[in-house]
């Protein structure tokens, strides 16, 4: 008779062994997946530090690439930076690598700015992708090549296709109007 008591407190017993391993297992897997969660949210602040690291000397290779370069030695110190930054002893500056920048540390905003705008042309895309990069209008002037005059103009323009009020910033109406899209 006493077995009978035991058999139903045996599997009870067992039940509960069984429910607190597969706790203590789920607890298990829930930390090691918070701990790759992290590890994988320091990779990607890591790739951003370093993109950024880049971006930012992308940004000077720009200035350094659009200056006039008056002598041969300062030349050819231009194309070894670019031997090694980019594996290019090209001096021109490469618009592609600068645009993939931009849209990894900026949300895409080259992409979002091309498809929500397909009014603006390639010249002003350039330009509206200049100023989110943080340059200057002197910086973009000298940049582009061009006077400060033909710079406002081309925002002037760029606000009109984008039925901007006068008055109202541009990089300010892109930043939002990208956060939003």
């Amino acid at each position: 008779m006493r077995a009978l008591y035991l058999y139903p407190a045996l599997i009870i017993l067992s039940v509960s062994i069984l429910f607190f391993f597969l706790q203590q297992k789920s607890n298990n897997m829930k930390k090691k997946f918070q701990e790759q969660e992290k590890n994988t949210c320091k990779r990607k602040e890591n790739l951003r530090e370093l993109l950024a690291q880049r971006f930012k000397i992308s940004k000077y290779m720009i200035i350094i690439n659009a200056s006039p370069v008056p002598n041969p030695k300062e030349k050819n110190f231009i194309t070894k930076i670019n031997e090694i930054l980019y594996d290019e002893p090209d001096t021109e500056f490469n618009w592609e690598e600068f645009y993939i920048l931009l849209n990894e540390l900026h949300n895409n905003f080259s992409i979002k700015l091309s498809n929500a705008f397909p009014m603006l042309n390639k010249e002003e895309i350039h330009l509206c992708c200049l100023m989110k990069a943080g340059f200057n209008t002197s910086e973009i002037c000298f940049i582009l090549n061009y006077a400060s005059i033909t710079i406002r103009t081309k925002k002037t323009k760029i606000r009109k296709k984008l039925g901007i009020k006068d008055g109202w910033d541009l990089n300010d109406f892109l930043n939002k109007f990208i956060e939003n899209n």
